[in-house]
């Protein structure tokens, strides 16, 4: 791929301008330069469903796609509309090594993508549940995830805390997940009095912080 702002690339070259990263290089730039593919791509990519389709087709870069091509094309195609219509826009987020937001970039897109937090009608689905792990060895987190995504629960995240947490606790939204949040308490091997009512990420229902009381 040549160096140099304002260079055309072809699909391979972009796919791996987009996706290569050094072995010394951070996630953010990998992450920042597949976001200036991704809006590249938007700004020449047909906003017919039949063009997007002919596209992904002749781009033959999804070997094994989650979408078959006519129904990628047709997304592709919506969203090409939006850019052309300035209704989309791409913004970098700064990210953690691991390629992960923290819990407050989160809440800020959340807000200002959907005007406050992810919801749905209750009762609709199950609460989802995020982990925090604050333990000392930073391994106790992934056996709390286990252990609750074999006792039911939907996790949507797991990750390592801002900093140490002295001691494990359960902490739910509102009242309506109170029950859940008690049972997966008593999934942990926590006393119910560890579930309380407090702040948890915009992305979920119930927080699990997991302290370094945790055995692991």
């Amino acid at each position: 791929v040549p160096e140099g702002e304002g260079t055309r690339l072809a699909g391979a070259q972009a796919v791996a301008y987009a996706v290569h990263r050094a072995d010394d290089e951070p996630q953010r730039a990998q992450l920042e330069r597949f976001g200036q593919v991704m809006s590249a791509v938007w700004e020449k990519m047909p906003d017919t469903e039949d063009g997007a389709v002919r596209v992904v087709e002749n781009l033959a870069q999804v070997p094994d796609p989650s979408l078959s091509e006519k129904a990628l094309g047709a997304n592709l195609a919506r969203l090409a509309g939006m850019a052309g219509a300035d209704a989309h826009a791409m913004v970098t987020l700064a990210v953690r090594e691991d390629g992960t937001i923290d819990d407050e970039t989160a809440e800020n897109v959340v807000a200002a993508v959907l005007g406050g937090t992810v919801n749905e009608a209750e009762g609709a689905r199950l609460p989802r549940i995020a982990v925090r792990d604050g333990s000392e060895d930073g391994a106790a987190g992934e056996s709390a995830r286990v252990l609750l995504v074999n006792g039911g629960f939907t996790v949507v995240e797991t990750r390592a805390a801002d900093g140490e947490i002295s001691g494990s606790e359960v902490r739910y939204s509102s009242e309506p997940f109170r029950r859940t949040a008690v049972e997966v308490a008593r999934t942990l091997g926590l006393s119910d009095e560890a579930a309380v009512e407090g702040e948890v990420p915009g992305t979920a229902d119930i927080v699990v912080l997991v302290g370094a009381d945790s055995d692991g």
